[in-house]
């Protein structure tokens, strides 16, 4: 999946920053999540279940590792997902 635009002889690779908050992450819609982890490029800000008795199925992205999560991403680096 890795694209690259050539303008004026420079090559720009396309980096996707994910971060994922839903109330249906563990269950139908994960698959489509992990799915995304195969490829080149999309990198994921790290998430976790939000509250596991009130809404088993949710995850919620810790928006406040985003800068973090772009920064390893041009080093080609995912950060941890807990």
């Amino acid at each position: 999946m890795k694209k690259a635009v050539k303008i004026l002889n420079f090559v720009f690779t396309i980096i996707v920053i994910i971060g994922v908050s839903t109330n249906d992450g563990l269950s139908n819609s994960y698959k489509n999540i992990a799915s995304l982890n195969n490829y080149k490029n999309i990198y994921f800000i790290p998430y976790a279940q939000d509250n596991y008795e009130a809404k088993p199925n949710s995850l919620v992205a810790d928006f406040s590792k985003a800068i973090e999560t772009i920064e390893k991403a041009l080093d080609n680096k995912q950060i941890k997902i807990t």
